[in-house]
């Protein structure tokens, strides 16, 4: 027992560091049964000094079925925007908000072809976004500054 007591601050230490370090993006496809089809890896740059502020258009796009999802600023300093083409006019889309720890922490509707979520009450982190629309789901990393 008291080895594991003794390797437990270690293996802390060690998922910290991968987390600080080591960001990357996934992005996840899946079928219509939940089974997951497809991942990208989408390495985050480091920041230099003049740094990446919220002005930065980057954006991340994915193709879910017919509908493309663009996705941006990331990282952020407070609104994501989220835009969504070729959604059939009858379909919604969840959006679903966590922290990563699996918690959520918003969740919405929506039935337009843009919608901007608000992170700026919480806190510095890395969240995920998730997004389903009709059967077809996806996940978003998001860095909040």
């Amino acid at each position: 027992m008291k080895s594991i007591s003794k390797i437990q601050p270690l293996i802390i230490g060690l998922v910290l560091s991968l987390n600080c370090f080591g960001q990357q993006t996934f992005e996840f496809l899946y079928d219509d049964n939940g089974n997951r089809e497809h991942r990208n890896i989408i390495p985050l740059h480091a920041k230099s000094t003049a740094s990446l502020d919220s002005s930065a258009n980057i954006e991340f796009k994915e193709m879910l079925g017919e509908m493309e999802i663009n996705l941006f600023p990331n990282p952020t300093r407070g609104e994501i925007n989220i835009e969504f083409k070729n959604l059939p006019g009858d379909q919604t889309t969840l959006i679903n908000v966590y922290d990563f720890l699996g918690s959520l922490l918003k969740s919405t509707n929506n039935l337009s072809s843009t919608i901007t979520i608000d992170l700026s009450e919480l806190p510095s982190a890395t969240y995920v976004i998730e997004i389903i629309a009709g059967n077809k789901r996806t996940e978003w990393k998001v860095i909040k500054e």
